[in-house]
Parts: structure tokens; sequence; C-alpha cells
């Protein structure tokens, strides 16, 4: 398939999951960094969010560039 086909059929509704999954977790790791909520314990919360938005943006490029 190339990038013209690609723009013309690209599924609109799976970039909208992946633009909607990518901010739940970026404002959940938000709230685990920020100091007007701290929380006891939650390093391996941060570590695990902090992953999740990298792979997601990671997904995100990929979908963008239509591979």
């Amino acid at each position: 398939m190339n990038i013209s086909e690609f723009e013309r059929v690209k599924p609109k509704k799976t970039f909208r999951v992946i633009l909607g999954t990518l901010s739940k977790y970026e404002r959940l790791l938000e709230s685990h960094t920020s100091n007007k909520n701290p929380r006891p314990n939650n390093a391996a919360l941060v570590e695990t969010y902090t992953n999740i938005v990298k792979d997601l943006k990671t997904i995100k490029k990929s979908f963008l560039s239509g591979e």
C-alpha cells in the first residue's frame, strides 16, 4: 500500500483510540508525579506509565508514517 492509498483509507477510529489511550496514560503519569498529590510507593506505577506512554508514542508515530 502506498502512502496516498493509506491516507485515503486510513482507519480514523483506530487513530482516535490511540490518541485517547495516550492521553489517558499521560494524565495518569501526571497525577502520580505532581507535587500537589504525592503518593507513597508509586515508583513502579510511574515507571509503568512512563513505558506505556513511550510505547504509545512509538505506535502513534508508526501509524502516522503508514508502516
